[in-house]
């Protein structure tokens, strides 16, 4: 075995012993996500409760672990409807560029034994700078 090599063999076995391997370069991803719902409101949502909506996303790196964000706002009802638009901004440092990211909607209304509703979609990871619209009815 020629010296480079043994030095070189060497040196990343003392590295794994000691854990001192460089990590893996994160890639950046940044963006809004901007998650719109039009929301059936039935006789169980009380007509005098204020409601509340979230939208949240969720990205699982096994490199760089979980990545989140998430908004909330009141929500103004008309009639029997509510329509809810709300921007999410995101920005996370990703271990890797491919996956999918679980982007929830929630909405209810605030007075005690109101209901409560929760939707979901699970779409691709978007590139760096992009404004993804994820569409998301619900009913109350």
């Amino acid at each position: 075995m020629n010296a480079p090599r043994s030095i070189a063999l060497l040196s990343t076995i003392a590295a794994l012993a000691f854990g001192t391997l460089p990590a893996h370069a994160a890639v950046l991803r940044s963006g809004t996500f901007t998650v719109k719902s039009t929301v059936v409101l039935s006789a169980n949502a009380p007509v005098s409760a204020p409601l509340s909506a979230t939208a949240s996303a969720y990205f699982y790196d096994p490199v760089g672990g979980g990545h989140s964000a998430s908004i909330t706002a009141a929500v103004k009802r008309s009639g029997n409807a509510a329509n809810v638009t709300l921007t999410l901004p995101y920005r996370w440092a990703v271990g890797r560029t491919t996956g999918t990211v679980t982007v929830t909607f929630s909405i209810g209304a605030s007075t005690l034994g109101s209901p409560r509703t929760q939707v979901s979609a699970t779409i691709p990871l978007p590139a760096d700078g992009a404004a993804t619209q994820v569409v998301l009815p619900a009913a109350l």
